[in-house]
């Protein structure tokens, strides 16, 4: 650590003349430092060692680490980032093992900064560092991807089946008989890329799967998914549109690029066009939406639809890009991602901690590292084997 540097950012901080990337610059440099009188310690020893003189007396720099380290009597609302600095909850972000994560109290209390959470499980559980994809074939039989060989052939009707040297799956063939294959991706697994016979490309996130005929033929093409997946469809210039369907939802588009989320247990679906232009509808939907770039079509169980102007697409996109989004995520959302990714069983205690998150987090994280985050935020957890239990007050 650059300790000369670190006395110009606690200055800076003092004196309330810190940029935002100088107070990001101070929490990364501290920020694995939980525990109060640990830091000063750590910090008195480590200044003094460097910088004796003007660090001589560290007491002077006690108030400013208990600004950084404790939460205040109350928390505010969060209006400006700036400003969250000197007044969120515990008042420090947390940079650990890619972990980038803040949160706000629902309740606007503060939360105490000890938690009683504890690993039981000395192996801990791993981000997935590989793919458990299956496809199932017609007649049944379900192939484990990482039991074909790069290039092995397969064939299905007057298909086959590729893997290519990137581990991507791939369909070559066309017309003749039509027959279904279903790729599944499950919790706990990487997420895998499927190239369909008419060159469309999908990504598959954890706990996802997707049907698909192994040639197109006729008047349209209509794949159905469960969870989430992301689309590059190929263009037909006007010809066989290309659906998409989860129950009665479908997504009609020509060729474009967009996400469905659509796992059974979220409240709704969610489209995310990024490129191009989809229909979305549903059988008992009246009045389908046509979505342009940037716009979100969410699609409820009552049949309502509702369209969201201006989305962050980089938010949506986050699982297929190696992340997390939590940002307006309280924590049953976020358990349900974690559930998915490292394909782990929470379950609750007590009242559910009311609180929203902020921020990503890196889906190669282990586990322990994410329950050291919640730890540090005052959320109660307990991993044993792969269940995990978060206690309320």
């Amino acid at each position: 650590m650059d300790y000369t540097r670190l006395r110009y950012l606690f200055e800076q901080y003092e004196s309330d003349k810190a940029s935002e990337a100088e107070l990001n610059e101070l929490f990364v440099l501290i920020g694995k430092e939980s525990e109060k009188e640990a830091l000063l310690a750590y910090f008195e020893k480590s200044m003094q060692e460097a910088v004796p003189d003007a660090f001589a007396d560290v007491e002077k720099w006690r108030p400013v680490i208990e600004r950084i380290v404790a939460p205040p009597p109350e928390t505010p609302a969060l209006r400006r980032i700036n400003r969250w600095w000197r007044y969120a909850a515990a008042a420090v972000i947390i940079i650990l093992g890619g972990i980038a994560v803040f949160y706000i109290p629902a309740d606007k209390k503060a939360v105490p900064a000890v938690a009683d959470s504890k690993v039981s499980d000395p192996r801990d559980v791993a981000a997935p560092a590989t793919t458990n994809a299956y496809v199932t074939l017609a007649d049944g039989r379900r192939i484990m991807l990482d039991s074909i060989s790069n290039g092995q052939l397969l064939q299905q009707g007057n298909s086959q089946l590729i893997k290519l040297a990137d581990g991507k799956i791939a369909y070559e063939g066309t017309g003749g008989e039509v027959v279904y294959n279903t790729l599944s991706n499950p919790r706990g697994s990487k997420v895998v890329n499927l190239v369909l016979a008419d060159g469309s490309t999908v990504w598959l996130n954890a706990a996802s799967s997707i049907t698909y005929p192994t040639a197109f033929v006729g008047g349209e093409r209509v794949v159905e998914i469960t969870g989430e997946a992301y689309f590059e469809v190929a263009n037909k210039k006007g010809k066989m549109p290309f659906m998409v369907k989860k129950g009665d939802m479908q997504v009609r588009v020509l060729g474009t690029h967009f996400n469905v989320n659509a796992y059974d247990n979220e409240s709704n679906i969610k489209v995310t066009l990024l490129e191009g232009s989809v229909q979305v509808g549903s059988a008992n939907i009246k009045r389908p939406e046509i979505l342009r770039p940037g716009q979100q079509a969410e699609v409820y169980p009552d049949e309502k639809l509702r369209v969201i102007d201006k989305v962050d697409t980089s938010r949506t996109m986050a699982w297929k890009n190696g992340y997390f989004d939590f940002n307006n995520a309280d924590l049953p959302v976020m358990m349900r991602q974690l559930e998915r990714w490292y394909d782990i069983s929470v379950t609750y205690k007590g009242q559910i901690p009311r609180i929203v998150f902020k921020g990503q987090m890196d889906r190669n994280v282990r586990l322990a590292d994410v329950i050291r985050f919640l730890t540090a935020f005052g959320i109660n957890t307990n991993l044993e084997g792969r269940t995990l239990t978060v206690s309320g007050s």
